[in-house]
């Protein structure tokens, strides 16, 4: 008889053979994101000794903290929210802002209380409407703002006279306009990542950078005045026919769509990190889908391109990558049985 093998015993794994390694957080943010307060306010009740991580009193605002620790402010633990995640399609005649030193309507006057919390990624100006992303989570703002995480913003503009092919071209090429209204502010070179004109006095600009009242001050210093602008999308969030001074929640797709730039910004600054290290040229091609292109076959190196396209043209008459002509010498061109390859173009003799 087989003997039967005896039972091999598992030997469980310790907790900590997998656990990942805690990541900490500033505290003045884990109070902001909490809702109860801005991190400056947050910044003010750690210096008066209102909070107190795991029953010690904290006075230092940078002091990290993680999931684990317990957060006190003024004895009462912080409350646990979800971070909240909108679009916003601002109005005309609001200022992006919580408190306005004139005493202009604000986006806060019109927003539901539900996103009275959020922060707002970049803003518009008074004049303009259009799509602005809301958000309590302060990393995702980050990243939708700074310009090295490439978050493009297109925008529908109306002028008050037709735009010429130069003027078109000059903004593709860029214009020098000031970062401010104030005498003697610096001159930056502003580009437009794209321009589209369907109707004489109206255009679609692209931007993948964010200065103060960019393409009024580009149209302005091509004598053009704006009369009209609107921001169609963020990224791969778009306005669609969210109605002026509503707001929606984002979508788990668009969240994912958005997050992933980081993403890739990432992958990026990586790659290029490691280029520099090395002394080569990193590779920053990319496809219609805005991910890395892939390298060309056979070696890789700076003095390696990739082999031309070649047209059907260029090879000879006969090969596998060209069709047999139809005419030869003058007269019609057989297949392999004698007859001519087709009947309807044999009848009339070439020119």
């Amino acid at each position: 008889m087989r003997k039967s093998r005896p039972q091999r015993t598992l030997k469980p794994k310790s907790p900590t053979a997998n656990a990942s390694p805690k990541t900490t957080t500033r505290l003045n943010k884990v109070i902001a994101d909490s809702g109860l307060c801005s991190r400056r306010t947050a910044d003010t009740w750690i210096a008066e000794g209102k909070v107190s991580v795991n029953l010690e009193k904290v006075t230092t605002p940078g002091v990290q903290v993680t999931d684990n620790d317990i957060v006190l402010v003024n004895d009462k633990p912080l409350p646990r929210t979800k971070p909240v995640y909108a679009l916003f399609h601002k109005p005309v005649g609001v200022v992006t802002t919580r408190s306005d030193e004139k005493g202009r309507q604000t986006i806060y006057d019109v927003l539901s209380k539900r996103y009275q919390r959020c922060d707002t990624a970049g803003r518009l100006d008074r004049q303009s409407s259009g799509a602005i992303i809301l958000s309590t989570d302060g990393d995702f703002i980050h990243t939708l703002t700074h310009p090295k995480f490439g978050c493009k913003k297109v925008y529908r503009v109306q002028v008050d006279k037709a735009l010429t092919p130069e003027v078109l071209k000059s903004l593709r090429t860029g214009v020098k306009i000031p970062l401010s209204d104030e005498p003697g502010s610096k001159m930056v070179l502003a580009v437009a990542e794209r321009v589209d004109s369907d109707i004489p006095t109206k255009a679609t600009i692209t931007l993948a950078t964010g200065y103060n009242r960019q393409i009024r001050r580009m149209l302005g210093a091509l004598g053009y005045t704006v009369t009209k602008l609107r921001r169609l999308s963020i990224g791969p969030i778009s306005l669609g026919r969210l109605a002026e001074g509503k707001a929606r929640p984002l979508t788990d797709d668009e969240l994912k769509k958005l997050k992933r730039l980081r993403k890739y910004a990432d992958k990026d600054r990586e790659a290029a990190e490691k280029a520099e290290k090395d002394g080569t040229k990193p590779d920053n091609r990319k496809n219609k889908h805005g991910k890395a292109a892939r390298a060309p076959k056979g070696k890789t190196g700076d003095t390696d391109a990739p082999k031309p396209m070649t047209h059907k043209s260029d090879n000879p008459p006969g090969t596998k990558k060209n069709k047999k002509p139809r005419w030869v010498d003058g007269k019609p061109a057989a297949n392999k049985k004698g007859k001519p390859t087709r009947k309807s173009p044999l009848t009339k003799q070439p020119r």
